[in-house]
């Protein structure tokens, strides 16, 4: 059994529009072109209807969630989640800062720096292999300040109004260097892979996008960007997240100290 379709006795507008510009004889194209004007002004009103929804929508959704947070429960809840996972960030960090602090010193230890200018042009996965590392890591005057260093920053990184921003700095040199500059260049060659494909396009030829292959898709420079990458992001979790950690906790701390003894009682 089908469904029947319901028809209004009212004819659309537009239908009615277009069919009155063709009895009085108006061109096509300027039909076309009269339709097509309400067509665009219906679809610009539609979706600012439908912005105005989403924007009540996600205000009340916002409005529910800044209610739910509020509740001391929930705000318990999330500041251990956060500790938490600060805390496996900055024990992963201060694991990092002696692999980095070990790699930074392989240039002073001809066996390890041999080693590693062997498997620099390998694959980029080899340097999140712990079994590779493995072989690139020493106890000696770097990888120990790098670790001592890394652990005071972290612990500093838990005052308030901690320079967030300088500790992240000092505890991801070089390797902040090398992500910059790895992405400075990626950008650049992409732009000049746009140019020269651009006026390839123009000219009615094919372009190979050697800068895009040759600087930013190459293992070497895909090296670079996952090692620093990993150390740089796994360091502004560990740095960024004390501070948010502190606020949580004295957020709470303070809350409970204002609350009547009465409601602390209960």
């Amino acid at each position: 059994m089908t469904a029947q379709q319901v028809t209004s006795p009212v004819p659309d507008f537009t239908v009615a529009l277009q069919a009155v510009l063709e009895f009085i004889g108006v061109d096509p194209v300027l039909i076309g072109a009269v339709l097509l004007a309400f067509a665009l002004e219906s679809w610009y009103s539609n979706g600012k209807r439908v912005a105005r929804t989403a924007t009540v929508v996600g205000g009340a959704v916002a409005r529910g969630g800044g209610w739910l947070t509020g509740q001391r429960p929930v705000r318990i809840a999330v500041a251990i989640a956060t500790s938490v996972t600060v805390l496996v960030a900055q024990v992963l960090m201060v694991r990092l800062s002696y692999v980095g602090g070990s790699i930074v010193a392989t240039p002073f230890d001809p066996v390890r720096w041999q080693a590693l200018d062997d498997a620099y042009g390998a694959s980029p996965l080899l340097f999140v292999d712990p079994v590779f590392l493995a072989q690139f890591l020493a106890t000696d005057a770097f990888s120990v300040s790098y670790v001592l260093v890394t652990i005071v920053a972290l612990l500093r990184a838990y005052r308030k109004n901690a320079a967030t921003p300088g500790l992240w700095l000092l505890i991801t040199t070089p390797f902040w260097l090398l992500l910059f500059g790895s992405v400075s260049i990626a950008a650049l060659s992409l732009a000049l892979d746009l140019l020269f494909a651009g006026l390839s396009l123009v000219a009615g030829g094919a372009y190979d996008w050697r800068f895009t292959n040759g600087y930013i898709l190459d293992a070497p420079h895909l090296t670079i960007d996952l090692v620093a990458g990993i150390y740089c992001g796994v360091a502004l979790v560990a740095v960024g997240g004390a501070a948010i950690v502190r606020r949580l906790w004295s957020a709470a701390m303070a809350e409970q100290t204002t609350r009547p003894p009465r409601d602390r009682a209960l």
